[in-house]
């Protein structure tokens, strides 16, 4: 399957992170080529001292626990970045430095800076994720209830021949925490010719790591933003059938949550996994129903 959406291109401030930079770090911006950083000029000084800190975003009184920064270093006169490694205590005065921040029940992010004279503290503010949660009301209005185990309650009435229905699906989101943007799958039958979310169609793709739960299925995936603290996101789920077919059976949506990770070829980049299908998502929700025979 096509990775394009599913390893988004390289981001170095991304919405899902604030960066933090101390009096002796600069932001900058992504460079190519030989050269590098002209911050040491004039600096008594060869190295200086970093100091890695943290910050709940959204409960800016709260560090995070557990937090690793897996740091690259590019100094001056250097193409390319280092391979990544833990952090240090201190850094070439004039050095680039790319740092993939993670922890636990947190969104991980990347940020890039420049070390200047003096040294300075580097504060990573991520945001502390939930899972989605996930409601879906049917067509006549009603609430449905998630069957965890396939085969489970009967909860949509019978789409038509060749017909089409518009369910909805609530995304909730937790108080001081975010879901992260989301990547979401929905997995139906081939008797259906469309699906939509918000009146846009699904991607065919599907994350390598997914494996289907129907014997003839049909996925269709969406980029879905963030929802933050304890809000709700409504999106309207558009379901159109083949001419000829109605539908029978179970519909099955998953949310996985994008995060910065290390790629396999050693590049940070955002997503849900890595290229060789490895998942590296934060959380991940679940939700079945079933529709009825006609």
């Amino acid at each position: 399957m096509g990775t394009a959406l599913w390893v988004i291109a390289i981001i170095f401030v991304i919405g899902l992170g604030v960066f933090i930079f101390g009096p002796g770090i600069q932001q900058s911006q992504v460079e190519t080529g030989a050269g590098g950083a002209t911050s040491g000029a004039g600096c008594p000084d060869s190295q200086a001292t970093i100091v890695f800190a943290s910050q709940n975003e959204l409960s800016k009184s709260s560090t995070v626990t557990g937090l690793t920064n897996s740091v690259k270093t590019r100094v001056v006169g250097q193409a390319e970045f280092s391979a990544a490694a833990g952090n240090a205590t201190t850094y070439p005065v004039g050095a680039k430095l790319q740092i993939l921040n993670s922890a636990s029940n947190f969104i991980a992010n990347v940020q890039e800076g420049e070390v200047i004279c003096g040294g300075g503290t580097l504060t990573a503010s991520l945001f502390a994720t939930d899972a989605v949660g996930i409601d879906v009301i049917n067509s006549d209005g009603n609430k449905l209830s998630s069957q965890i185990a396939l085969g489970g309650t009967v909860n949509q009435s019978a789409i038509a021949l060749g017909g089409a229905e518009i369910l909805e699906i609530k995304l909730k989101g937790t108080d001081k925490q975010s879901t992260g943007n989301l990547i979401m799958v929905i997995e139906l039958n081939k008797s259906i010719q469309t699906v939509t979310l918000d009146g846009v169609t699904g991607s065919k793709d599907q994350p390598q790591f997914y494996t289907t739960t129907l014997s003839v299925p049909s996925t269709w995936s969406w980029e879905v933003p963030a929802v933050v603290g304890a809000t709700q996101s409504v999106k309207a789920l558009g379901i159109t059938m083949k001419s000829g077919q109605t539908y029978t059976g179970n519909v099955t949506i998953n949310t996985y949550s994008e995060q910065a990770f290390q790629d396999t070829d050693g590049v940070f980049k955002v997503g849900i996994e890595d290229a060789d299908g490895t998942a590296k998502y934060e959380d991940n929700s679940f939700f079945v129903f079933q529709i009825d025979a006609a």
